[in-house]
């Protein structure tokens, strides 16, 4: 059987995931009930105690406590040791 070049591709539950280690991160009060969070990461995942990246996310208030919810069900079945699932909101 012939292959196409896409046969070489990942398919999105297939893809390789690189998991950076998260090193800080902060909240900040934003006018008209926005919060901005800053995630503070590695440039490279394999040197932590290098480079620094900060990604700055905005959010309204709802958002926030539905992202703070989402994060807390996630920590609760990874102590439990249940498999990883991947939730869309």
């Amino acid at each position: 059987m012939a292959s196409s070049p896409d046969d070489d591709q990942d398919t999105p539950a297939e893809a390789e995931i690189t998991v950076f280690p998260l090193i800080g991160f902060a909240t900040h009060t934003l006018p008209n009930q926005g919060v901005m969070l800053t995630l503070e990461l590695p440039v490279d995942s394999e040197a932590p105690d290098g480079a620094r990246y900060y990604l700055h996310v905005g959010l309204r208030a709802n958002g926030t406590r539905q992202l703070a919810a989402s994060l807390l069900r996630a920590a609760e079945a990874s102590e439990m040791g249940q498999a990883p699932t991947k939730t869309k909101s």
